[in-house]
């Protein structure tokens, strides 16, 4: 039976799933940050153990490709494209608002707005529409900017009328507040942020898709580039 290996570090949670025989059959993470390079591949050993499995019955990794945290996604896509390359095994990149579009349980039809916290009060944010077989569907594409920003590009991708637009992630109070009095109905549906086991079921489905990537060119999708800042008491770059 196909056993896949998930790997979520796009935020500060960083979680890994494991799919075998039909399911997410074991799940770990850690809800803090900046201990994705601490944690990550501990975490991958525990989760194999766990799960009966070793190393030579993956027969795929998926990984969190974003938007998301920089040095976040650095972590997860090169120890993901570490393990493709040891065990010659497909790579699969699941994109990270879609894997948190697909786990919040919606009716066929509804719109979901997944959004991650970036920083300055913005966020990383899509839409979707949930499918038949609980498949998100892209209606507008990843953006990143203030709640006012990404709203006005949502209704510039001219989603259909109809219920109103779930927000889900720890981004979905900016988009609620700036939702405020634009007449555009919107409920937070939920305020966490995705774990692993999401992206091992959308990467199992994009695997049996046939929609695996190159891991010797793969690269996260950061959306923005990656600035650093030069505190200046120390003269140090962070």
């Amino acid at each position: 039976m196909t056993a896949l290996l998930a790997i979520e570090t796009a935020t500060d949670v960083c979680s890994v799933a494991i799919f075998h025989g039909g399911r997410v059959v074991v799940e770990l993470g850690v809800d803090r940050p900046r201990l994705h390079a601490e944690r990550l591949v501990p975490m991958i050993g525990e989760a194999m153990t766990v799960a009966g499995l070793v190393p030579t019955d993956l027969a795929a990794v998926a990984v969190s490709a974003g938007p998301g945290s920089y040095t976040g996604l650095r972590i997860g896509a090169s120890t993901a494209k570490g393990l493709a390359f040891a065990f010659s095994i497909p790579l699969v990149a699941v994109p990270s608002l879609q894997a948190l579009a697909s786990s919040v349980p919606s009716a066929p039809g509804s719109i979901v707005m997944p959004a991650f916290a970036a920083r300055r009060g913005e966020v990383y944010a899509a839409a979707f529409r949930i499918g038949r077989g609980g498949m998100p569907e892209e209606v507008l594409s990843p953006t990143a900017g203030d709640g006012h920003a990404v709203l006005d590009a949502f209704v510039r991708a001219g989603p259909p009328s109809g219920g109103p637009v779930l927000l889900v992630g720890n981004g979905a109070p900016v988009l609620a507040a700036a939702a405020r009095g634009r007449g555009l109905a919107c409920t937070i549906r939920e305020t966490s942020l995705p774990g692993a086991a999401a992206v091992a079921r959308l990467g199992i489905a994009l695997l049996a898709a046939g929609a695996s990537v190159d891991a010797a060119t793969f690269e996260p999708y950061y959306l923005r580039e990656f600035t650093a800042r030069t505190l200046p008491q120390h003269g140090l770059v962070s």
